[in-house]
């Protein structure tokens, strides 16, 4: 996050090499970015990408690395884990229910809600999916 924050204070001390309406869209493209990493808890890949199209948006050279690597806190070896999908889960261990009546399981344990988003392709614009709690 240093790499983006430097970058910003170097292109807004520079007005000479960046207009004003470029350096007020970088601005808000930082603070948008810092926003929805916090609150919708945003891997390292996608951070990374929403610095990469900030950089591009805005005319400056990518000097983000090509990617990154989402691997948990604890983790020793650097690196990401595989994941699969509940589906491929249940399947896996021999679990005999849908998806669907799992998520419906797991709502009742309060571990996932069911949350809306907008979508052009979404009945009435809007697509349901489901989301882990912070239990």
């Amino acid at each position: 996050h240093l790499k983006v924050i430097r970058t910003f204070d170097m292109v807004t001390s520079a007005p000479e090499k960046l207009s004003g309406q470029a350096a007020d869209k970088m601005q808000a493209g930082v603070i948008l970015l810092d926003f929805m990493r916090r609150e919708l808890n945003l891997s390292n890949s996608s951070v990374l990408g929403a610095c990469q199209k900030l950089q591009e948006a805005v005319g400056l050279p990518n000097l983000a690395p090509r990617y990154a690597i989402d691997a948990p806190a604890d983790a020793h070896d650097g690196s990401s884990r595989p994941t699969l999908s509940l589906s491929a889960l249940l399947k896996q261990y021999g679990i005999r229910l849908t998806a669907n009546q799992a998520y419906h399981q797991m709502v009742k344990l309060g571990i996932v809600e069911q949350r809306e988003r907008y979508s052009r392709t979404g009945i009435n614009n809007i697509k349901k999916f489901w989301s882990l709690t912070a239990k």
